[in-house]
């Protein structure tokens, strides 16, 4: 199962601009940056995430399209249990390495653990 096309990041000019945002937490899998909303956000909306994975790092399409697959299915497995302060972010975009394609599902989801709360 992936992620629903709503929670998707799409928008070519934020990837552009992406490069500028501050980091969330970075590990040996991937860097995870952020964008926070203009104003405080009262209800619980899930930031739209994106995944920039380049062709320097992995070559093969085909393999930059399984990590892109992985880390968003990780992502989705553990959303529910985002940190609150997660959701004043508008948009998250990770940005893996190529050790993801070699590390197991188990070993993703755990270094997803700074940002979720359980």
């Amino acid at each position: 199962m992936a992620l629903p096309k709503k929670q998707k990041l799409k928008d070519r000019n934020v990837f552009r601009k992406c490069y500028k945002l501050p980091i969330i937490t970075q590990n040996e899998f991937f860097k995870l940056i952020g964008q926070k909303h203009g104003l405080e956000q009262t209800d619980k909306k899930l930031p739209l995430v994106g995944i920039v994975l380049s062709r320097k790092k992995v070559k093969l399409a085909v393999k930059r399209n399984f990590i892109k697959r992985r880390i968003e299915e990780a992502y989705r497995t553990i959303q529910e249990n985002l940190k609150p302060e997660l959701y004043n972010y508008k948009y998250l975009i990770f940005f893996p390495q190529a050790n993801c394609l070699n590390a197991s599902f188990e070993e993703l989801k755990k270094s997803l653990e700074p940002i979720k709360t359980k």
